[in-house]
């Protein structure tokens, strides 16, 4: 038992060394990035889900047939439309 006594009594004078110094930052550091990639995990999954959403309801919902026709039409100035006339 004195041997054990005499073990912690030489431990406890002793420094704790450099390591042991920056162990609060480090620890600091590494809980700050994991708290990061948590973030951007839940910003990836948010964005997958959505597009899975999004492409499914484009894929149920009804639609009409494309048409050829320009949404606004052609300009009577255009090139294209001087040519045919």
């Amino acid at each position: 038992m004195t041997e054990l006594d005499t073990l912690l009594a030489r431990l406890g004078e002793e420094s704790a060394g450099a390591r042991l110094d920056t162990l609060e930052a480090r620890v600091m550091t590494g809980l700050a990035q994991r708290r990061e990639q948590t973030a951007a995990r839940r910003g990836y999954m948010l964005a997958s889900c959505l597009a899975v959403i999004v492409g499914s309801a484009a894929a149920v919902a009804p639609h009409t047939p494309a048409s050829s026709a320009p949404l606004l039409g052609v300009p009577a100035a255009a090139p294209s439309h001087l040519l045919v006339d």
